[in-house]
């Protein structure tokens, strides 16, 4: 009996599709990772340094809209809750503090001391992480007592971020449901850096990568290893805080 010559040249020819398909995708895995080795020894390194608070993830978001990938809307939408918070907990701070004023400051209860306890109780017993129209319209009401003005004009004696007017400015509109933020309200926004963020944009034709790391002194230490190799060190500070004071506890 002769062999079936046709099934046993379709099966080599299977396997050698097979094999070729397989070397092809190990070749171009090797391209595309030596193609990723050449754009990384090619990108200008650049790294952000700074103390808390002083901006350096503004402006790594600011190049990161203008120059790089831009955020997706689960990205913009992740910044919810952060101005949320940071709303909500920059009223609790100036409370805290018209109220501190009022007790120690010479002549404080006549010029600190807000005249709006129930809207303070409100903002006071939030948990930061929801802001319906009661309470917007209490932080609403808040920012325009006097007692309270005049404590966030003596915002360099403690720790206030720059973006709460600008909050306070638009409090209703956060605490409507429809709600989403846009660009301003999401550069605006501020939430602590722990470890390493990266971003990577071209500007052109040239490659950048640029390294956000925390500004706190317990993040700090991490900031050694991306010295070396690196093109260009930013170091931001900010000049709203120029008679600042300093907590060093």
């Amino acid at each position: 009996t002769r062999p079936n010559l046709m099934g046993l040249c379709a099966s080599g020819d299977a396997q050698g599709t097979a094999a070729e398909l397989e070397r092809d995708r190990k070749i171009n895995a090797q391209i595309n990772k030596h193609k990723k080795q050449v754009d990384d020894e090619d990108a200008k390194r650049m790294l952000l340094l700074g103390a808390g608070q002083s901006g350096k993830s503004t402006l790594f978001k600011q190049t990161q809209l203008l120059y790089g990938k831009k955020l997706a809307k689960e990205e913009m939408e992740s910044y919810i809750p952060i101005i949320i918070g940071n709303t909500i907990s920059s009223m609790q701070t100036l409370v805290e503090k018209s109220e501190e004023f009022a007790r120690e400051k010479k002549d404080g209860k006549e010029k600190y001391e807000h005249k709006c306890p129930e809207e303070a109780k409100r903002v006071m017993d939030s948990d930061r992480e929801s802001l319906d129209e009661d309470l917007g319209e209490a932080i609403s009401v808040l920012w325009k007592d006097p007692g309270i003005q005049a404590t966030f004009a003596e915002k360099h004696e403690f720790q206030l971020i720059d973006s709460a007017a600008y909050y306070f400015a638009k409090v209703r509109q956060i605490s409507d449901d429809k709600w989403f933020p846009d660009e301003e309200d999401v550069l605006r926004s501020r939430a602590r850096t722990t470890g390493i963020v990266t971003t990577e944009f071209v500007v052109e034709e040239h490659h950048f990568k640029m390294f956000d790391v925390g500004g706190q002194k317990s993040e700090r230490k991490k900031w050694v290893p991306f010295f070396e190799g690196v093109d260009c060190v930013l170091f931001v500070a900010a000049i709203s805080g120029y008679n600042k004071v300093v907590d060093l506890t």
